[in-house]
């Protein structure tokens, strides 16, 4: 979420409108915010709405996780790309998604 955070105004000019969500509770959430993420952040997401996007979960520290998933979604909301991973890596880099929009205009 910094990562976009860092290119929100390039994303905004380009009509790009960035949402988060996370596994975290209201408090871890609004600690996001705090750190500076000026975007909407759902959070309490659980395997039931990972299941939903189709996203992959995983188990750390005994604890069952939800892992990655990104979408850029055309106005209409038709999905245009999507990334799920098992891990942090390989995320969409918000430079990259600049590049993606602009190259379909």
């Amino acid at each position: 979420m910094a990562d976009a955070q860092k290119n929100i105004d390039a994303l905004t000019a380009l009509g790009i409108k960035v949402y988060g969500a996370s596994s975290d509770d209201a408090e871890g959430a609004q600690g996001s915010i705090d750190e500076g993420i000026t975007f909407p952040i759902g959070f309490g997401m659980d395997v039931e709405d990972a299941q939903k996007l189709g996203a992959w979960t995983g188990a750390r520290k005994g604890m069952t996780i939800l892992q990655p998933c990104e979408f850029v979604l055309k106005p209409g909301g038709e999905v245009m790309a999507s990334l799920y991973a098992t891990t942090q890596l390989g995320r969409i880099n918000p430079e990259a998604i600049l590049r993606f929009v602009e190259a379909r205009k």
